[in-house]
């Protein structure tokens, strides 16, 4: 389950953000900050 009982991507479709991808650009967009730079695997 997800928050307040809300099913989610996350939750339901394990080929939905295996390597992080998605939540890094979650972040990056609410902080302003470029993605590519917090992209897993970047060095």
């Amino acid at each position: 389950m997800g928050i307040v009982g809300r099913t989610t991507r996350y939750d339901t479709d394990p080929e939905f953000n295996p390597d992080g991808t998605e939540t890094v650009r979650v972040i990056a967009e609410h902080f302003g900050l470029p993605a590519a730079a917090l992209a897993p695997g970047r060095e």
